[in-house]
């Protein structure tokens, strides 16, 4: 319900944004500094359905004026703001990015961890999983099963390809490598 208010208020900012944006495409800025903080708080702790990021997505365009009738959203953000600030993106990044600081700072065992994410895994599979999702742990699992993914264990992925990523959730950078797979 408070991510909900929080969309809400976010789309009314977007509004005003969209009208500035008319006047000076500078303003196109705003989108990325204030609505999509203010929508998207909180949504590591959560996460957010695809439906939903594609309705971010689709008001991001819209408020930013990125978008022409018939024209690519995808080609849109990558040629005016850049692929990064595509919600499509940037929340998934932004969220498994969050999942390893977690578990990087966990002092939770490491077998722990792997029985819940069993469970956790179980739980969601199969359709409608994003109504059984649960706190940051069942985002991550249900982000990456949208993503076409198998979520072997908290820190080891298998890709669309079959590429198994065993992911060291202390080593930097490996959320551009995410990013760009993404």
């Amino acid at each position: 319900a408070q991510q909900r208010a929080r969309q809400t208020k976010m789309r009314r900012r977007l509004v005003k944004i969209r009208t500035l944006v008319r006047q000076d495409r500078r303003c196109r800025i705003l989108v990325w500094t204030g609505a999509k903080p203010q929508g998207t708080w909180g949504h590591q702790g959560c996460g957010l359905a695809p439906s939903t990021v594609s309705s971010l997505r689709r008001d991001f365009a819209g408020a930013a004026m990125l978008r022409r009738p018939g024209g690519c959203t995808t080609t849109a953000f990558g040629m005016s703001v850049g692929l990064q600030a595509d919600p499509t993106v940037s929340i998934r990044v932004e969220l498994l990015q969050t999942w390893l600081e977690v578990v990087a700072r966990t002092k939770v065992p490491e077998a722990a961890l792997a029985k819940v994410w069993a469970a956790k895994k179980k739980q969601l599979a199969g359709p409608r999983r994003w109504s059984k999702v649960s706190g940051p742990m069942g985002a991550v699992i249900a982000t990456l099963h949208d993503l076409h993914w198998q979520p072997s264990c908290p820190t080891r992925w298998t890709d669309p390809t079959g590429k198994v990523w065993n992911i060291d959730p202390k080593g930097g950078g490996i959320q551009w490598h995410l990013a760009y797979v993404i």
